[in-house]
This record gives C-alpha cells, sequence and structure tokens, in this order.
C-alpha cells in the first residue's frame, strides 16, 4: 500500500506538470502580439516549423505519458526514470527561463518556477524512493 501512496504521488505531480504546460502555453498566448506572431508563422520570435511541432507535442505528451508509466512500471525502472527525466525537465525549463527572462510576463514567470519546482519534487520523490520495496 505504501508503494501505490509513492507511486501515486509522482504521478500526481506529472499531470500538474502537464497542466502547467497548457496553462504555459495560454498564458504566452496572451501575451500582447503573440497572436499575430503565431499567425505570421513564429512564436516568440523562433519560427513554427513541423519540427517545432512535434518537439512541443512530444513535450506535452510526456508528463502525460510518465503519469501512466509511474502507475504502471516496475520499481526500480521507475525510480530511475522518474529521476531522470524530472532532472532533465528542471534543467530545460531552467534553461528556458534565462532564455526567456527578458519578454517573460511576471505569470510566465510564475509558470517557469512552478515547472521547475514540480520537476524538481519529481527527481526528490525518485530519489528517496523506499529502498526496501525495490
Amino acid at each position: 500500500m505504501e508503494m501505490l501512496r509513492w507511486k501515486t504521488r509522482i504521478s500526481i505531480l506529472w499531470v500538474i506538470k502537464a497542466m502547467g504546460f497548457s496553462a504555459y502555453t495560454l498564458t504566452a498566448l496572451m501575451q500582447p502580439g503573440t497572436i499575430k506572431d503565431v499567425m505570421s508563422g513564429t512564436f516568440f520570435g523562433a519560427p513554427i516549423t513541423g519540427q517545432a511541432q512535434l518537439f512541443v507535442t512530444f513535450f506535452w505528451w510526456i508528463p502525460w505519458v510518465m503519469a501512466w508509466l509511474t502507475l504502471t512500471l516496475k520499481n526500480k525502472a521507475n525510480r530511475w526514470i522518474n529521476l531522470v527525466f524530472g532532472i532533465l525537465f528542471a534543467i530545460g525549463l531552467i534553461g528556458s527561463l534565462i532564455q526567456d527572462a527578458s519578454y517573460a510576463s511576471i505569470a510566465l514567470f510564475v509558470n517557469y518556477i512552478v515547472g521547475i519546482v514540480v520537476s524538481l519534487l519529481i527527481a526528490w520523490y525518485a530519489w528517496k524512493w523506499p529502498k526496501q520495496q525495490e
């Protein structure tokens, strides 16, 4: 029962991450001029290409898949995949925050900080995974 509780905590954090990415996207689209830029084929100065759309699609779906995998994988694999993906997401968000700092609104900044904290919590829970249950 304790292991299910542990897995559920991490799984819920992944759901929060996925919803946070949705909140970030909606907030970003509300920034002045963003809709006009998207209609002309750019998003925050970057061209909207098929590769960019694929990247966003994967970035959006990975947390949902991780939520499911967290509840279904064996304990050892579960611990490591959550640790690695939690750290990778935190690093990616820190890099994005640094890159976007010059034009990010306070709302986008809050989304970045919450995303970083949730990513680090996922990694922390994975690191603290009960070892006697492996």
